[in-house]
């Protein structure tokens, strides 16, 4: 989805998952995977609005959370 348009809405997006669906799996299971990837094209656009900045740090280091140590 990188080449995506700005103007791209989540019912267009939607249509392209489910081509792809119907590509893997066939049309079938793409018509039954209707309403999830609806969301999912949702879920997408919505992440893609709220991306950080170049600069951002993340919110946490899991290497770090989990206890572990490292020695050079």
């Amino acid at each position: 989805m990188a080449d995506m348009r700005a103007e791209t809405s989540a019912e267009e997006l939607a249509q392209v998952l489910a081509g792809h669906a119907a590509l893997m799996w066939g049309p079938h299971r793409a018509a039954d995977l209707h309403d999830p990837l609806a969301r999912t094209a949702g879920s997408l656009l919505d992440i893609r609005q709220r991306l950080p900045g170049l600069y951002t740090e993340p919110g946490c280091y899991p290497a770090a959370e989990s206890g572990e140590t490292t020695t050079r």
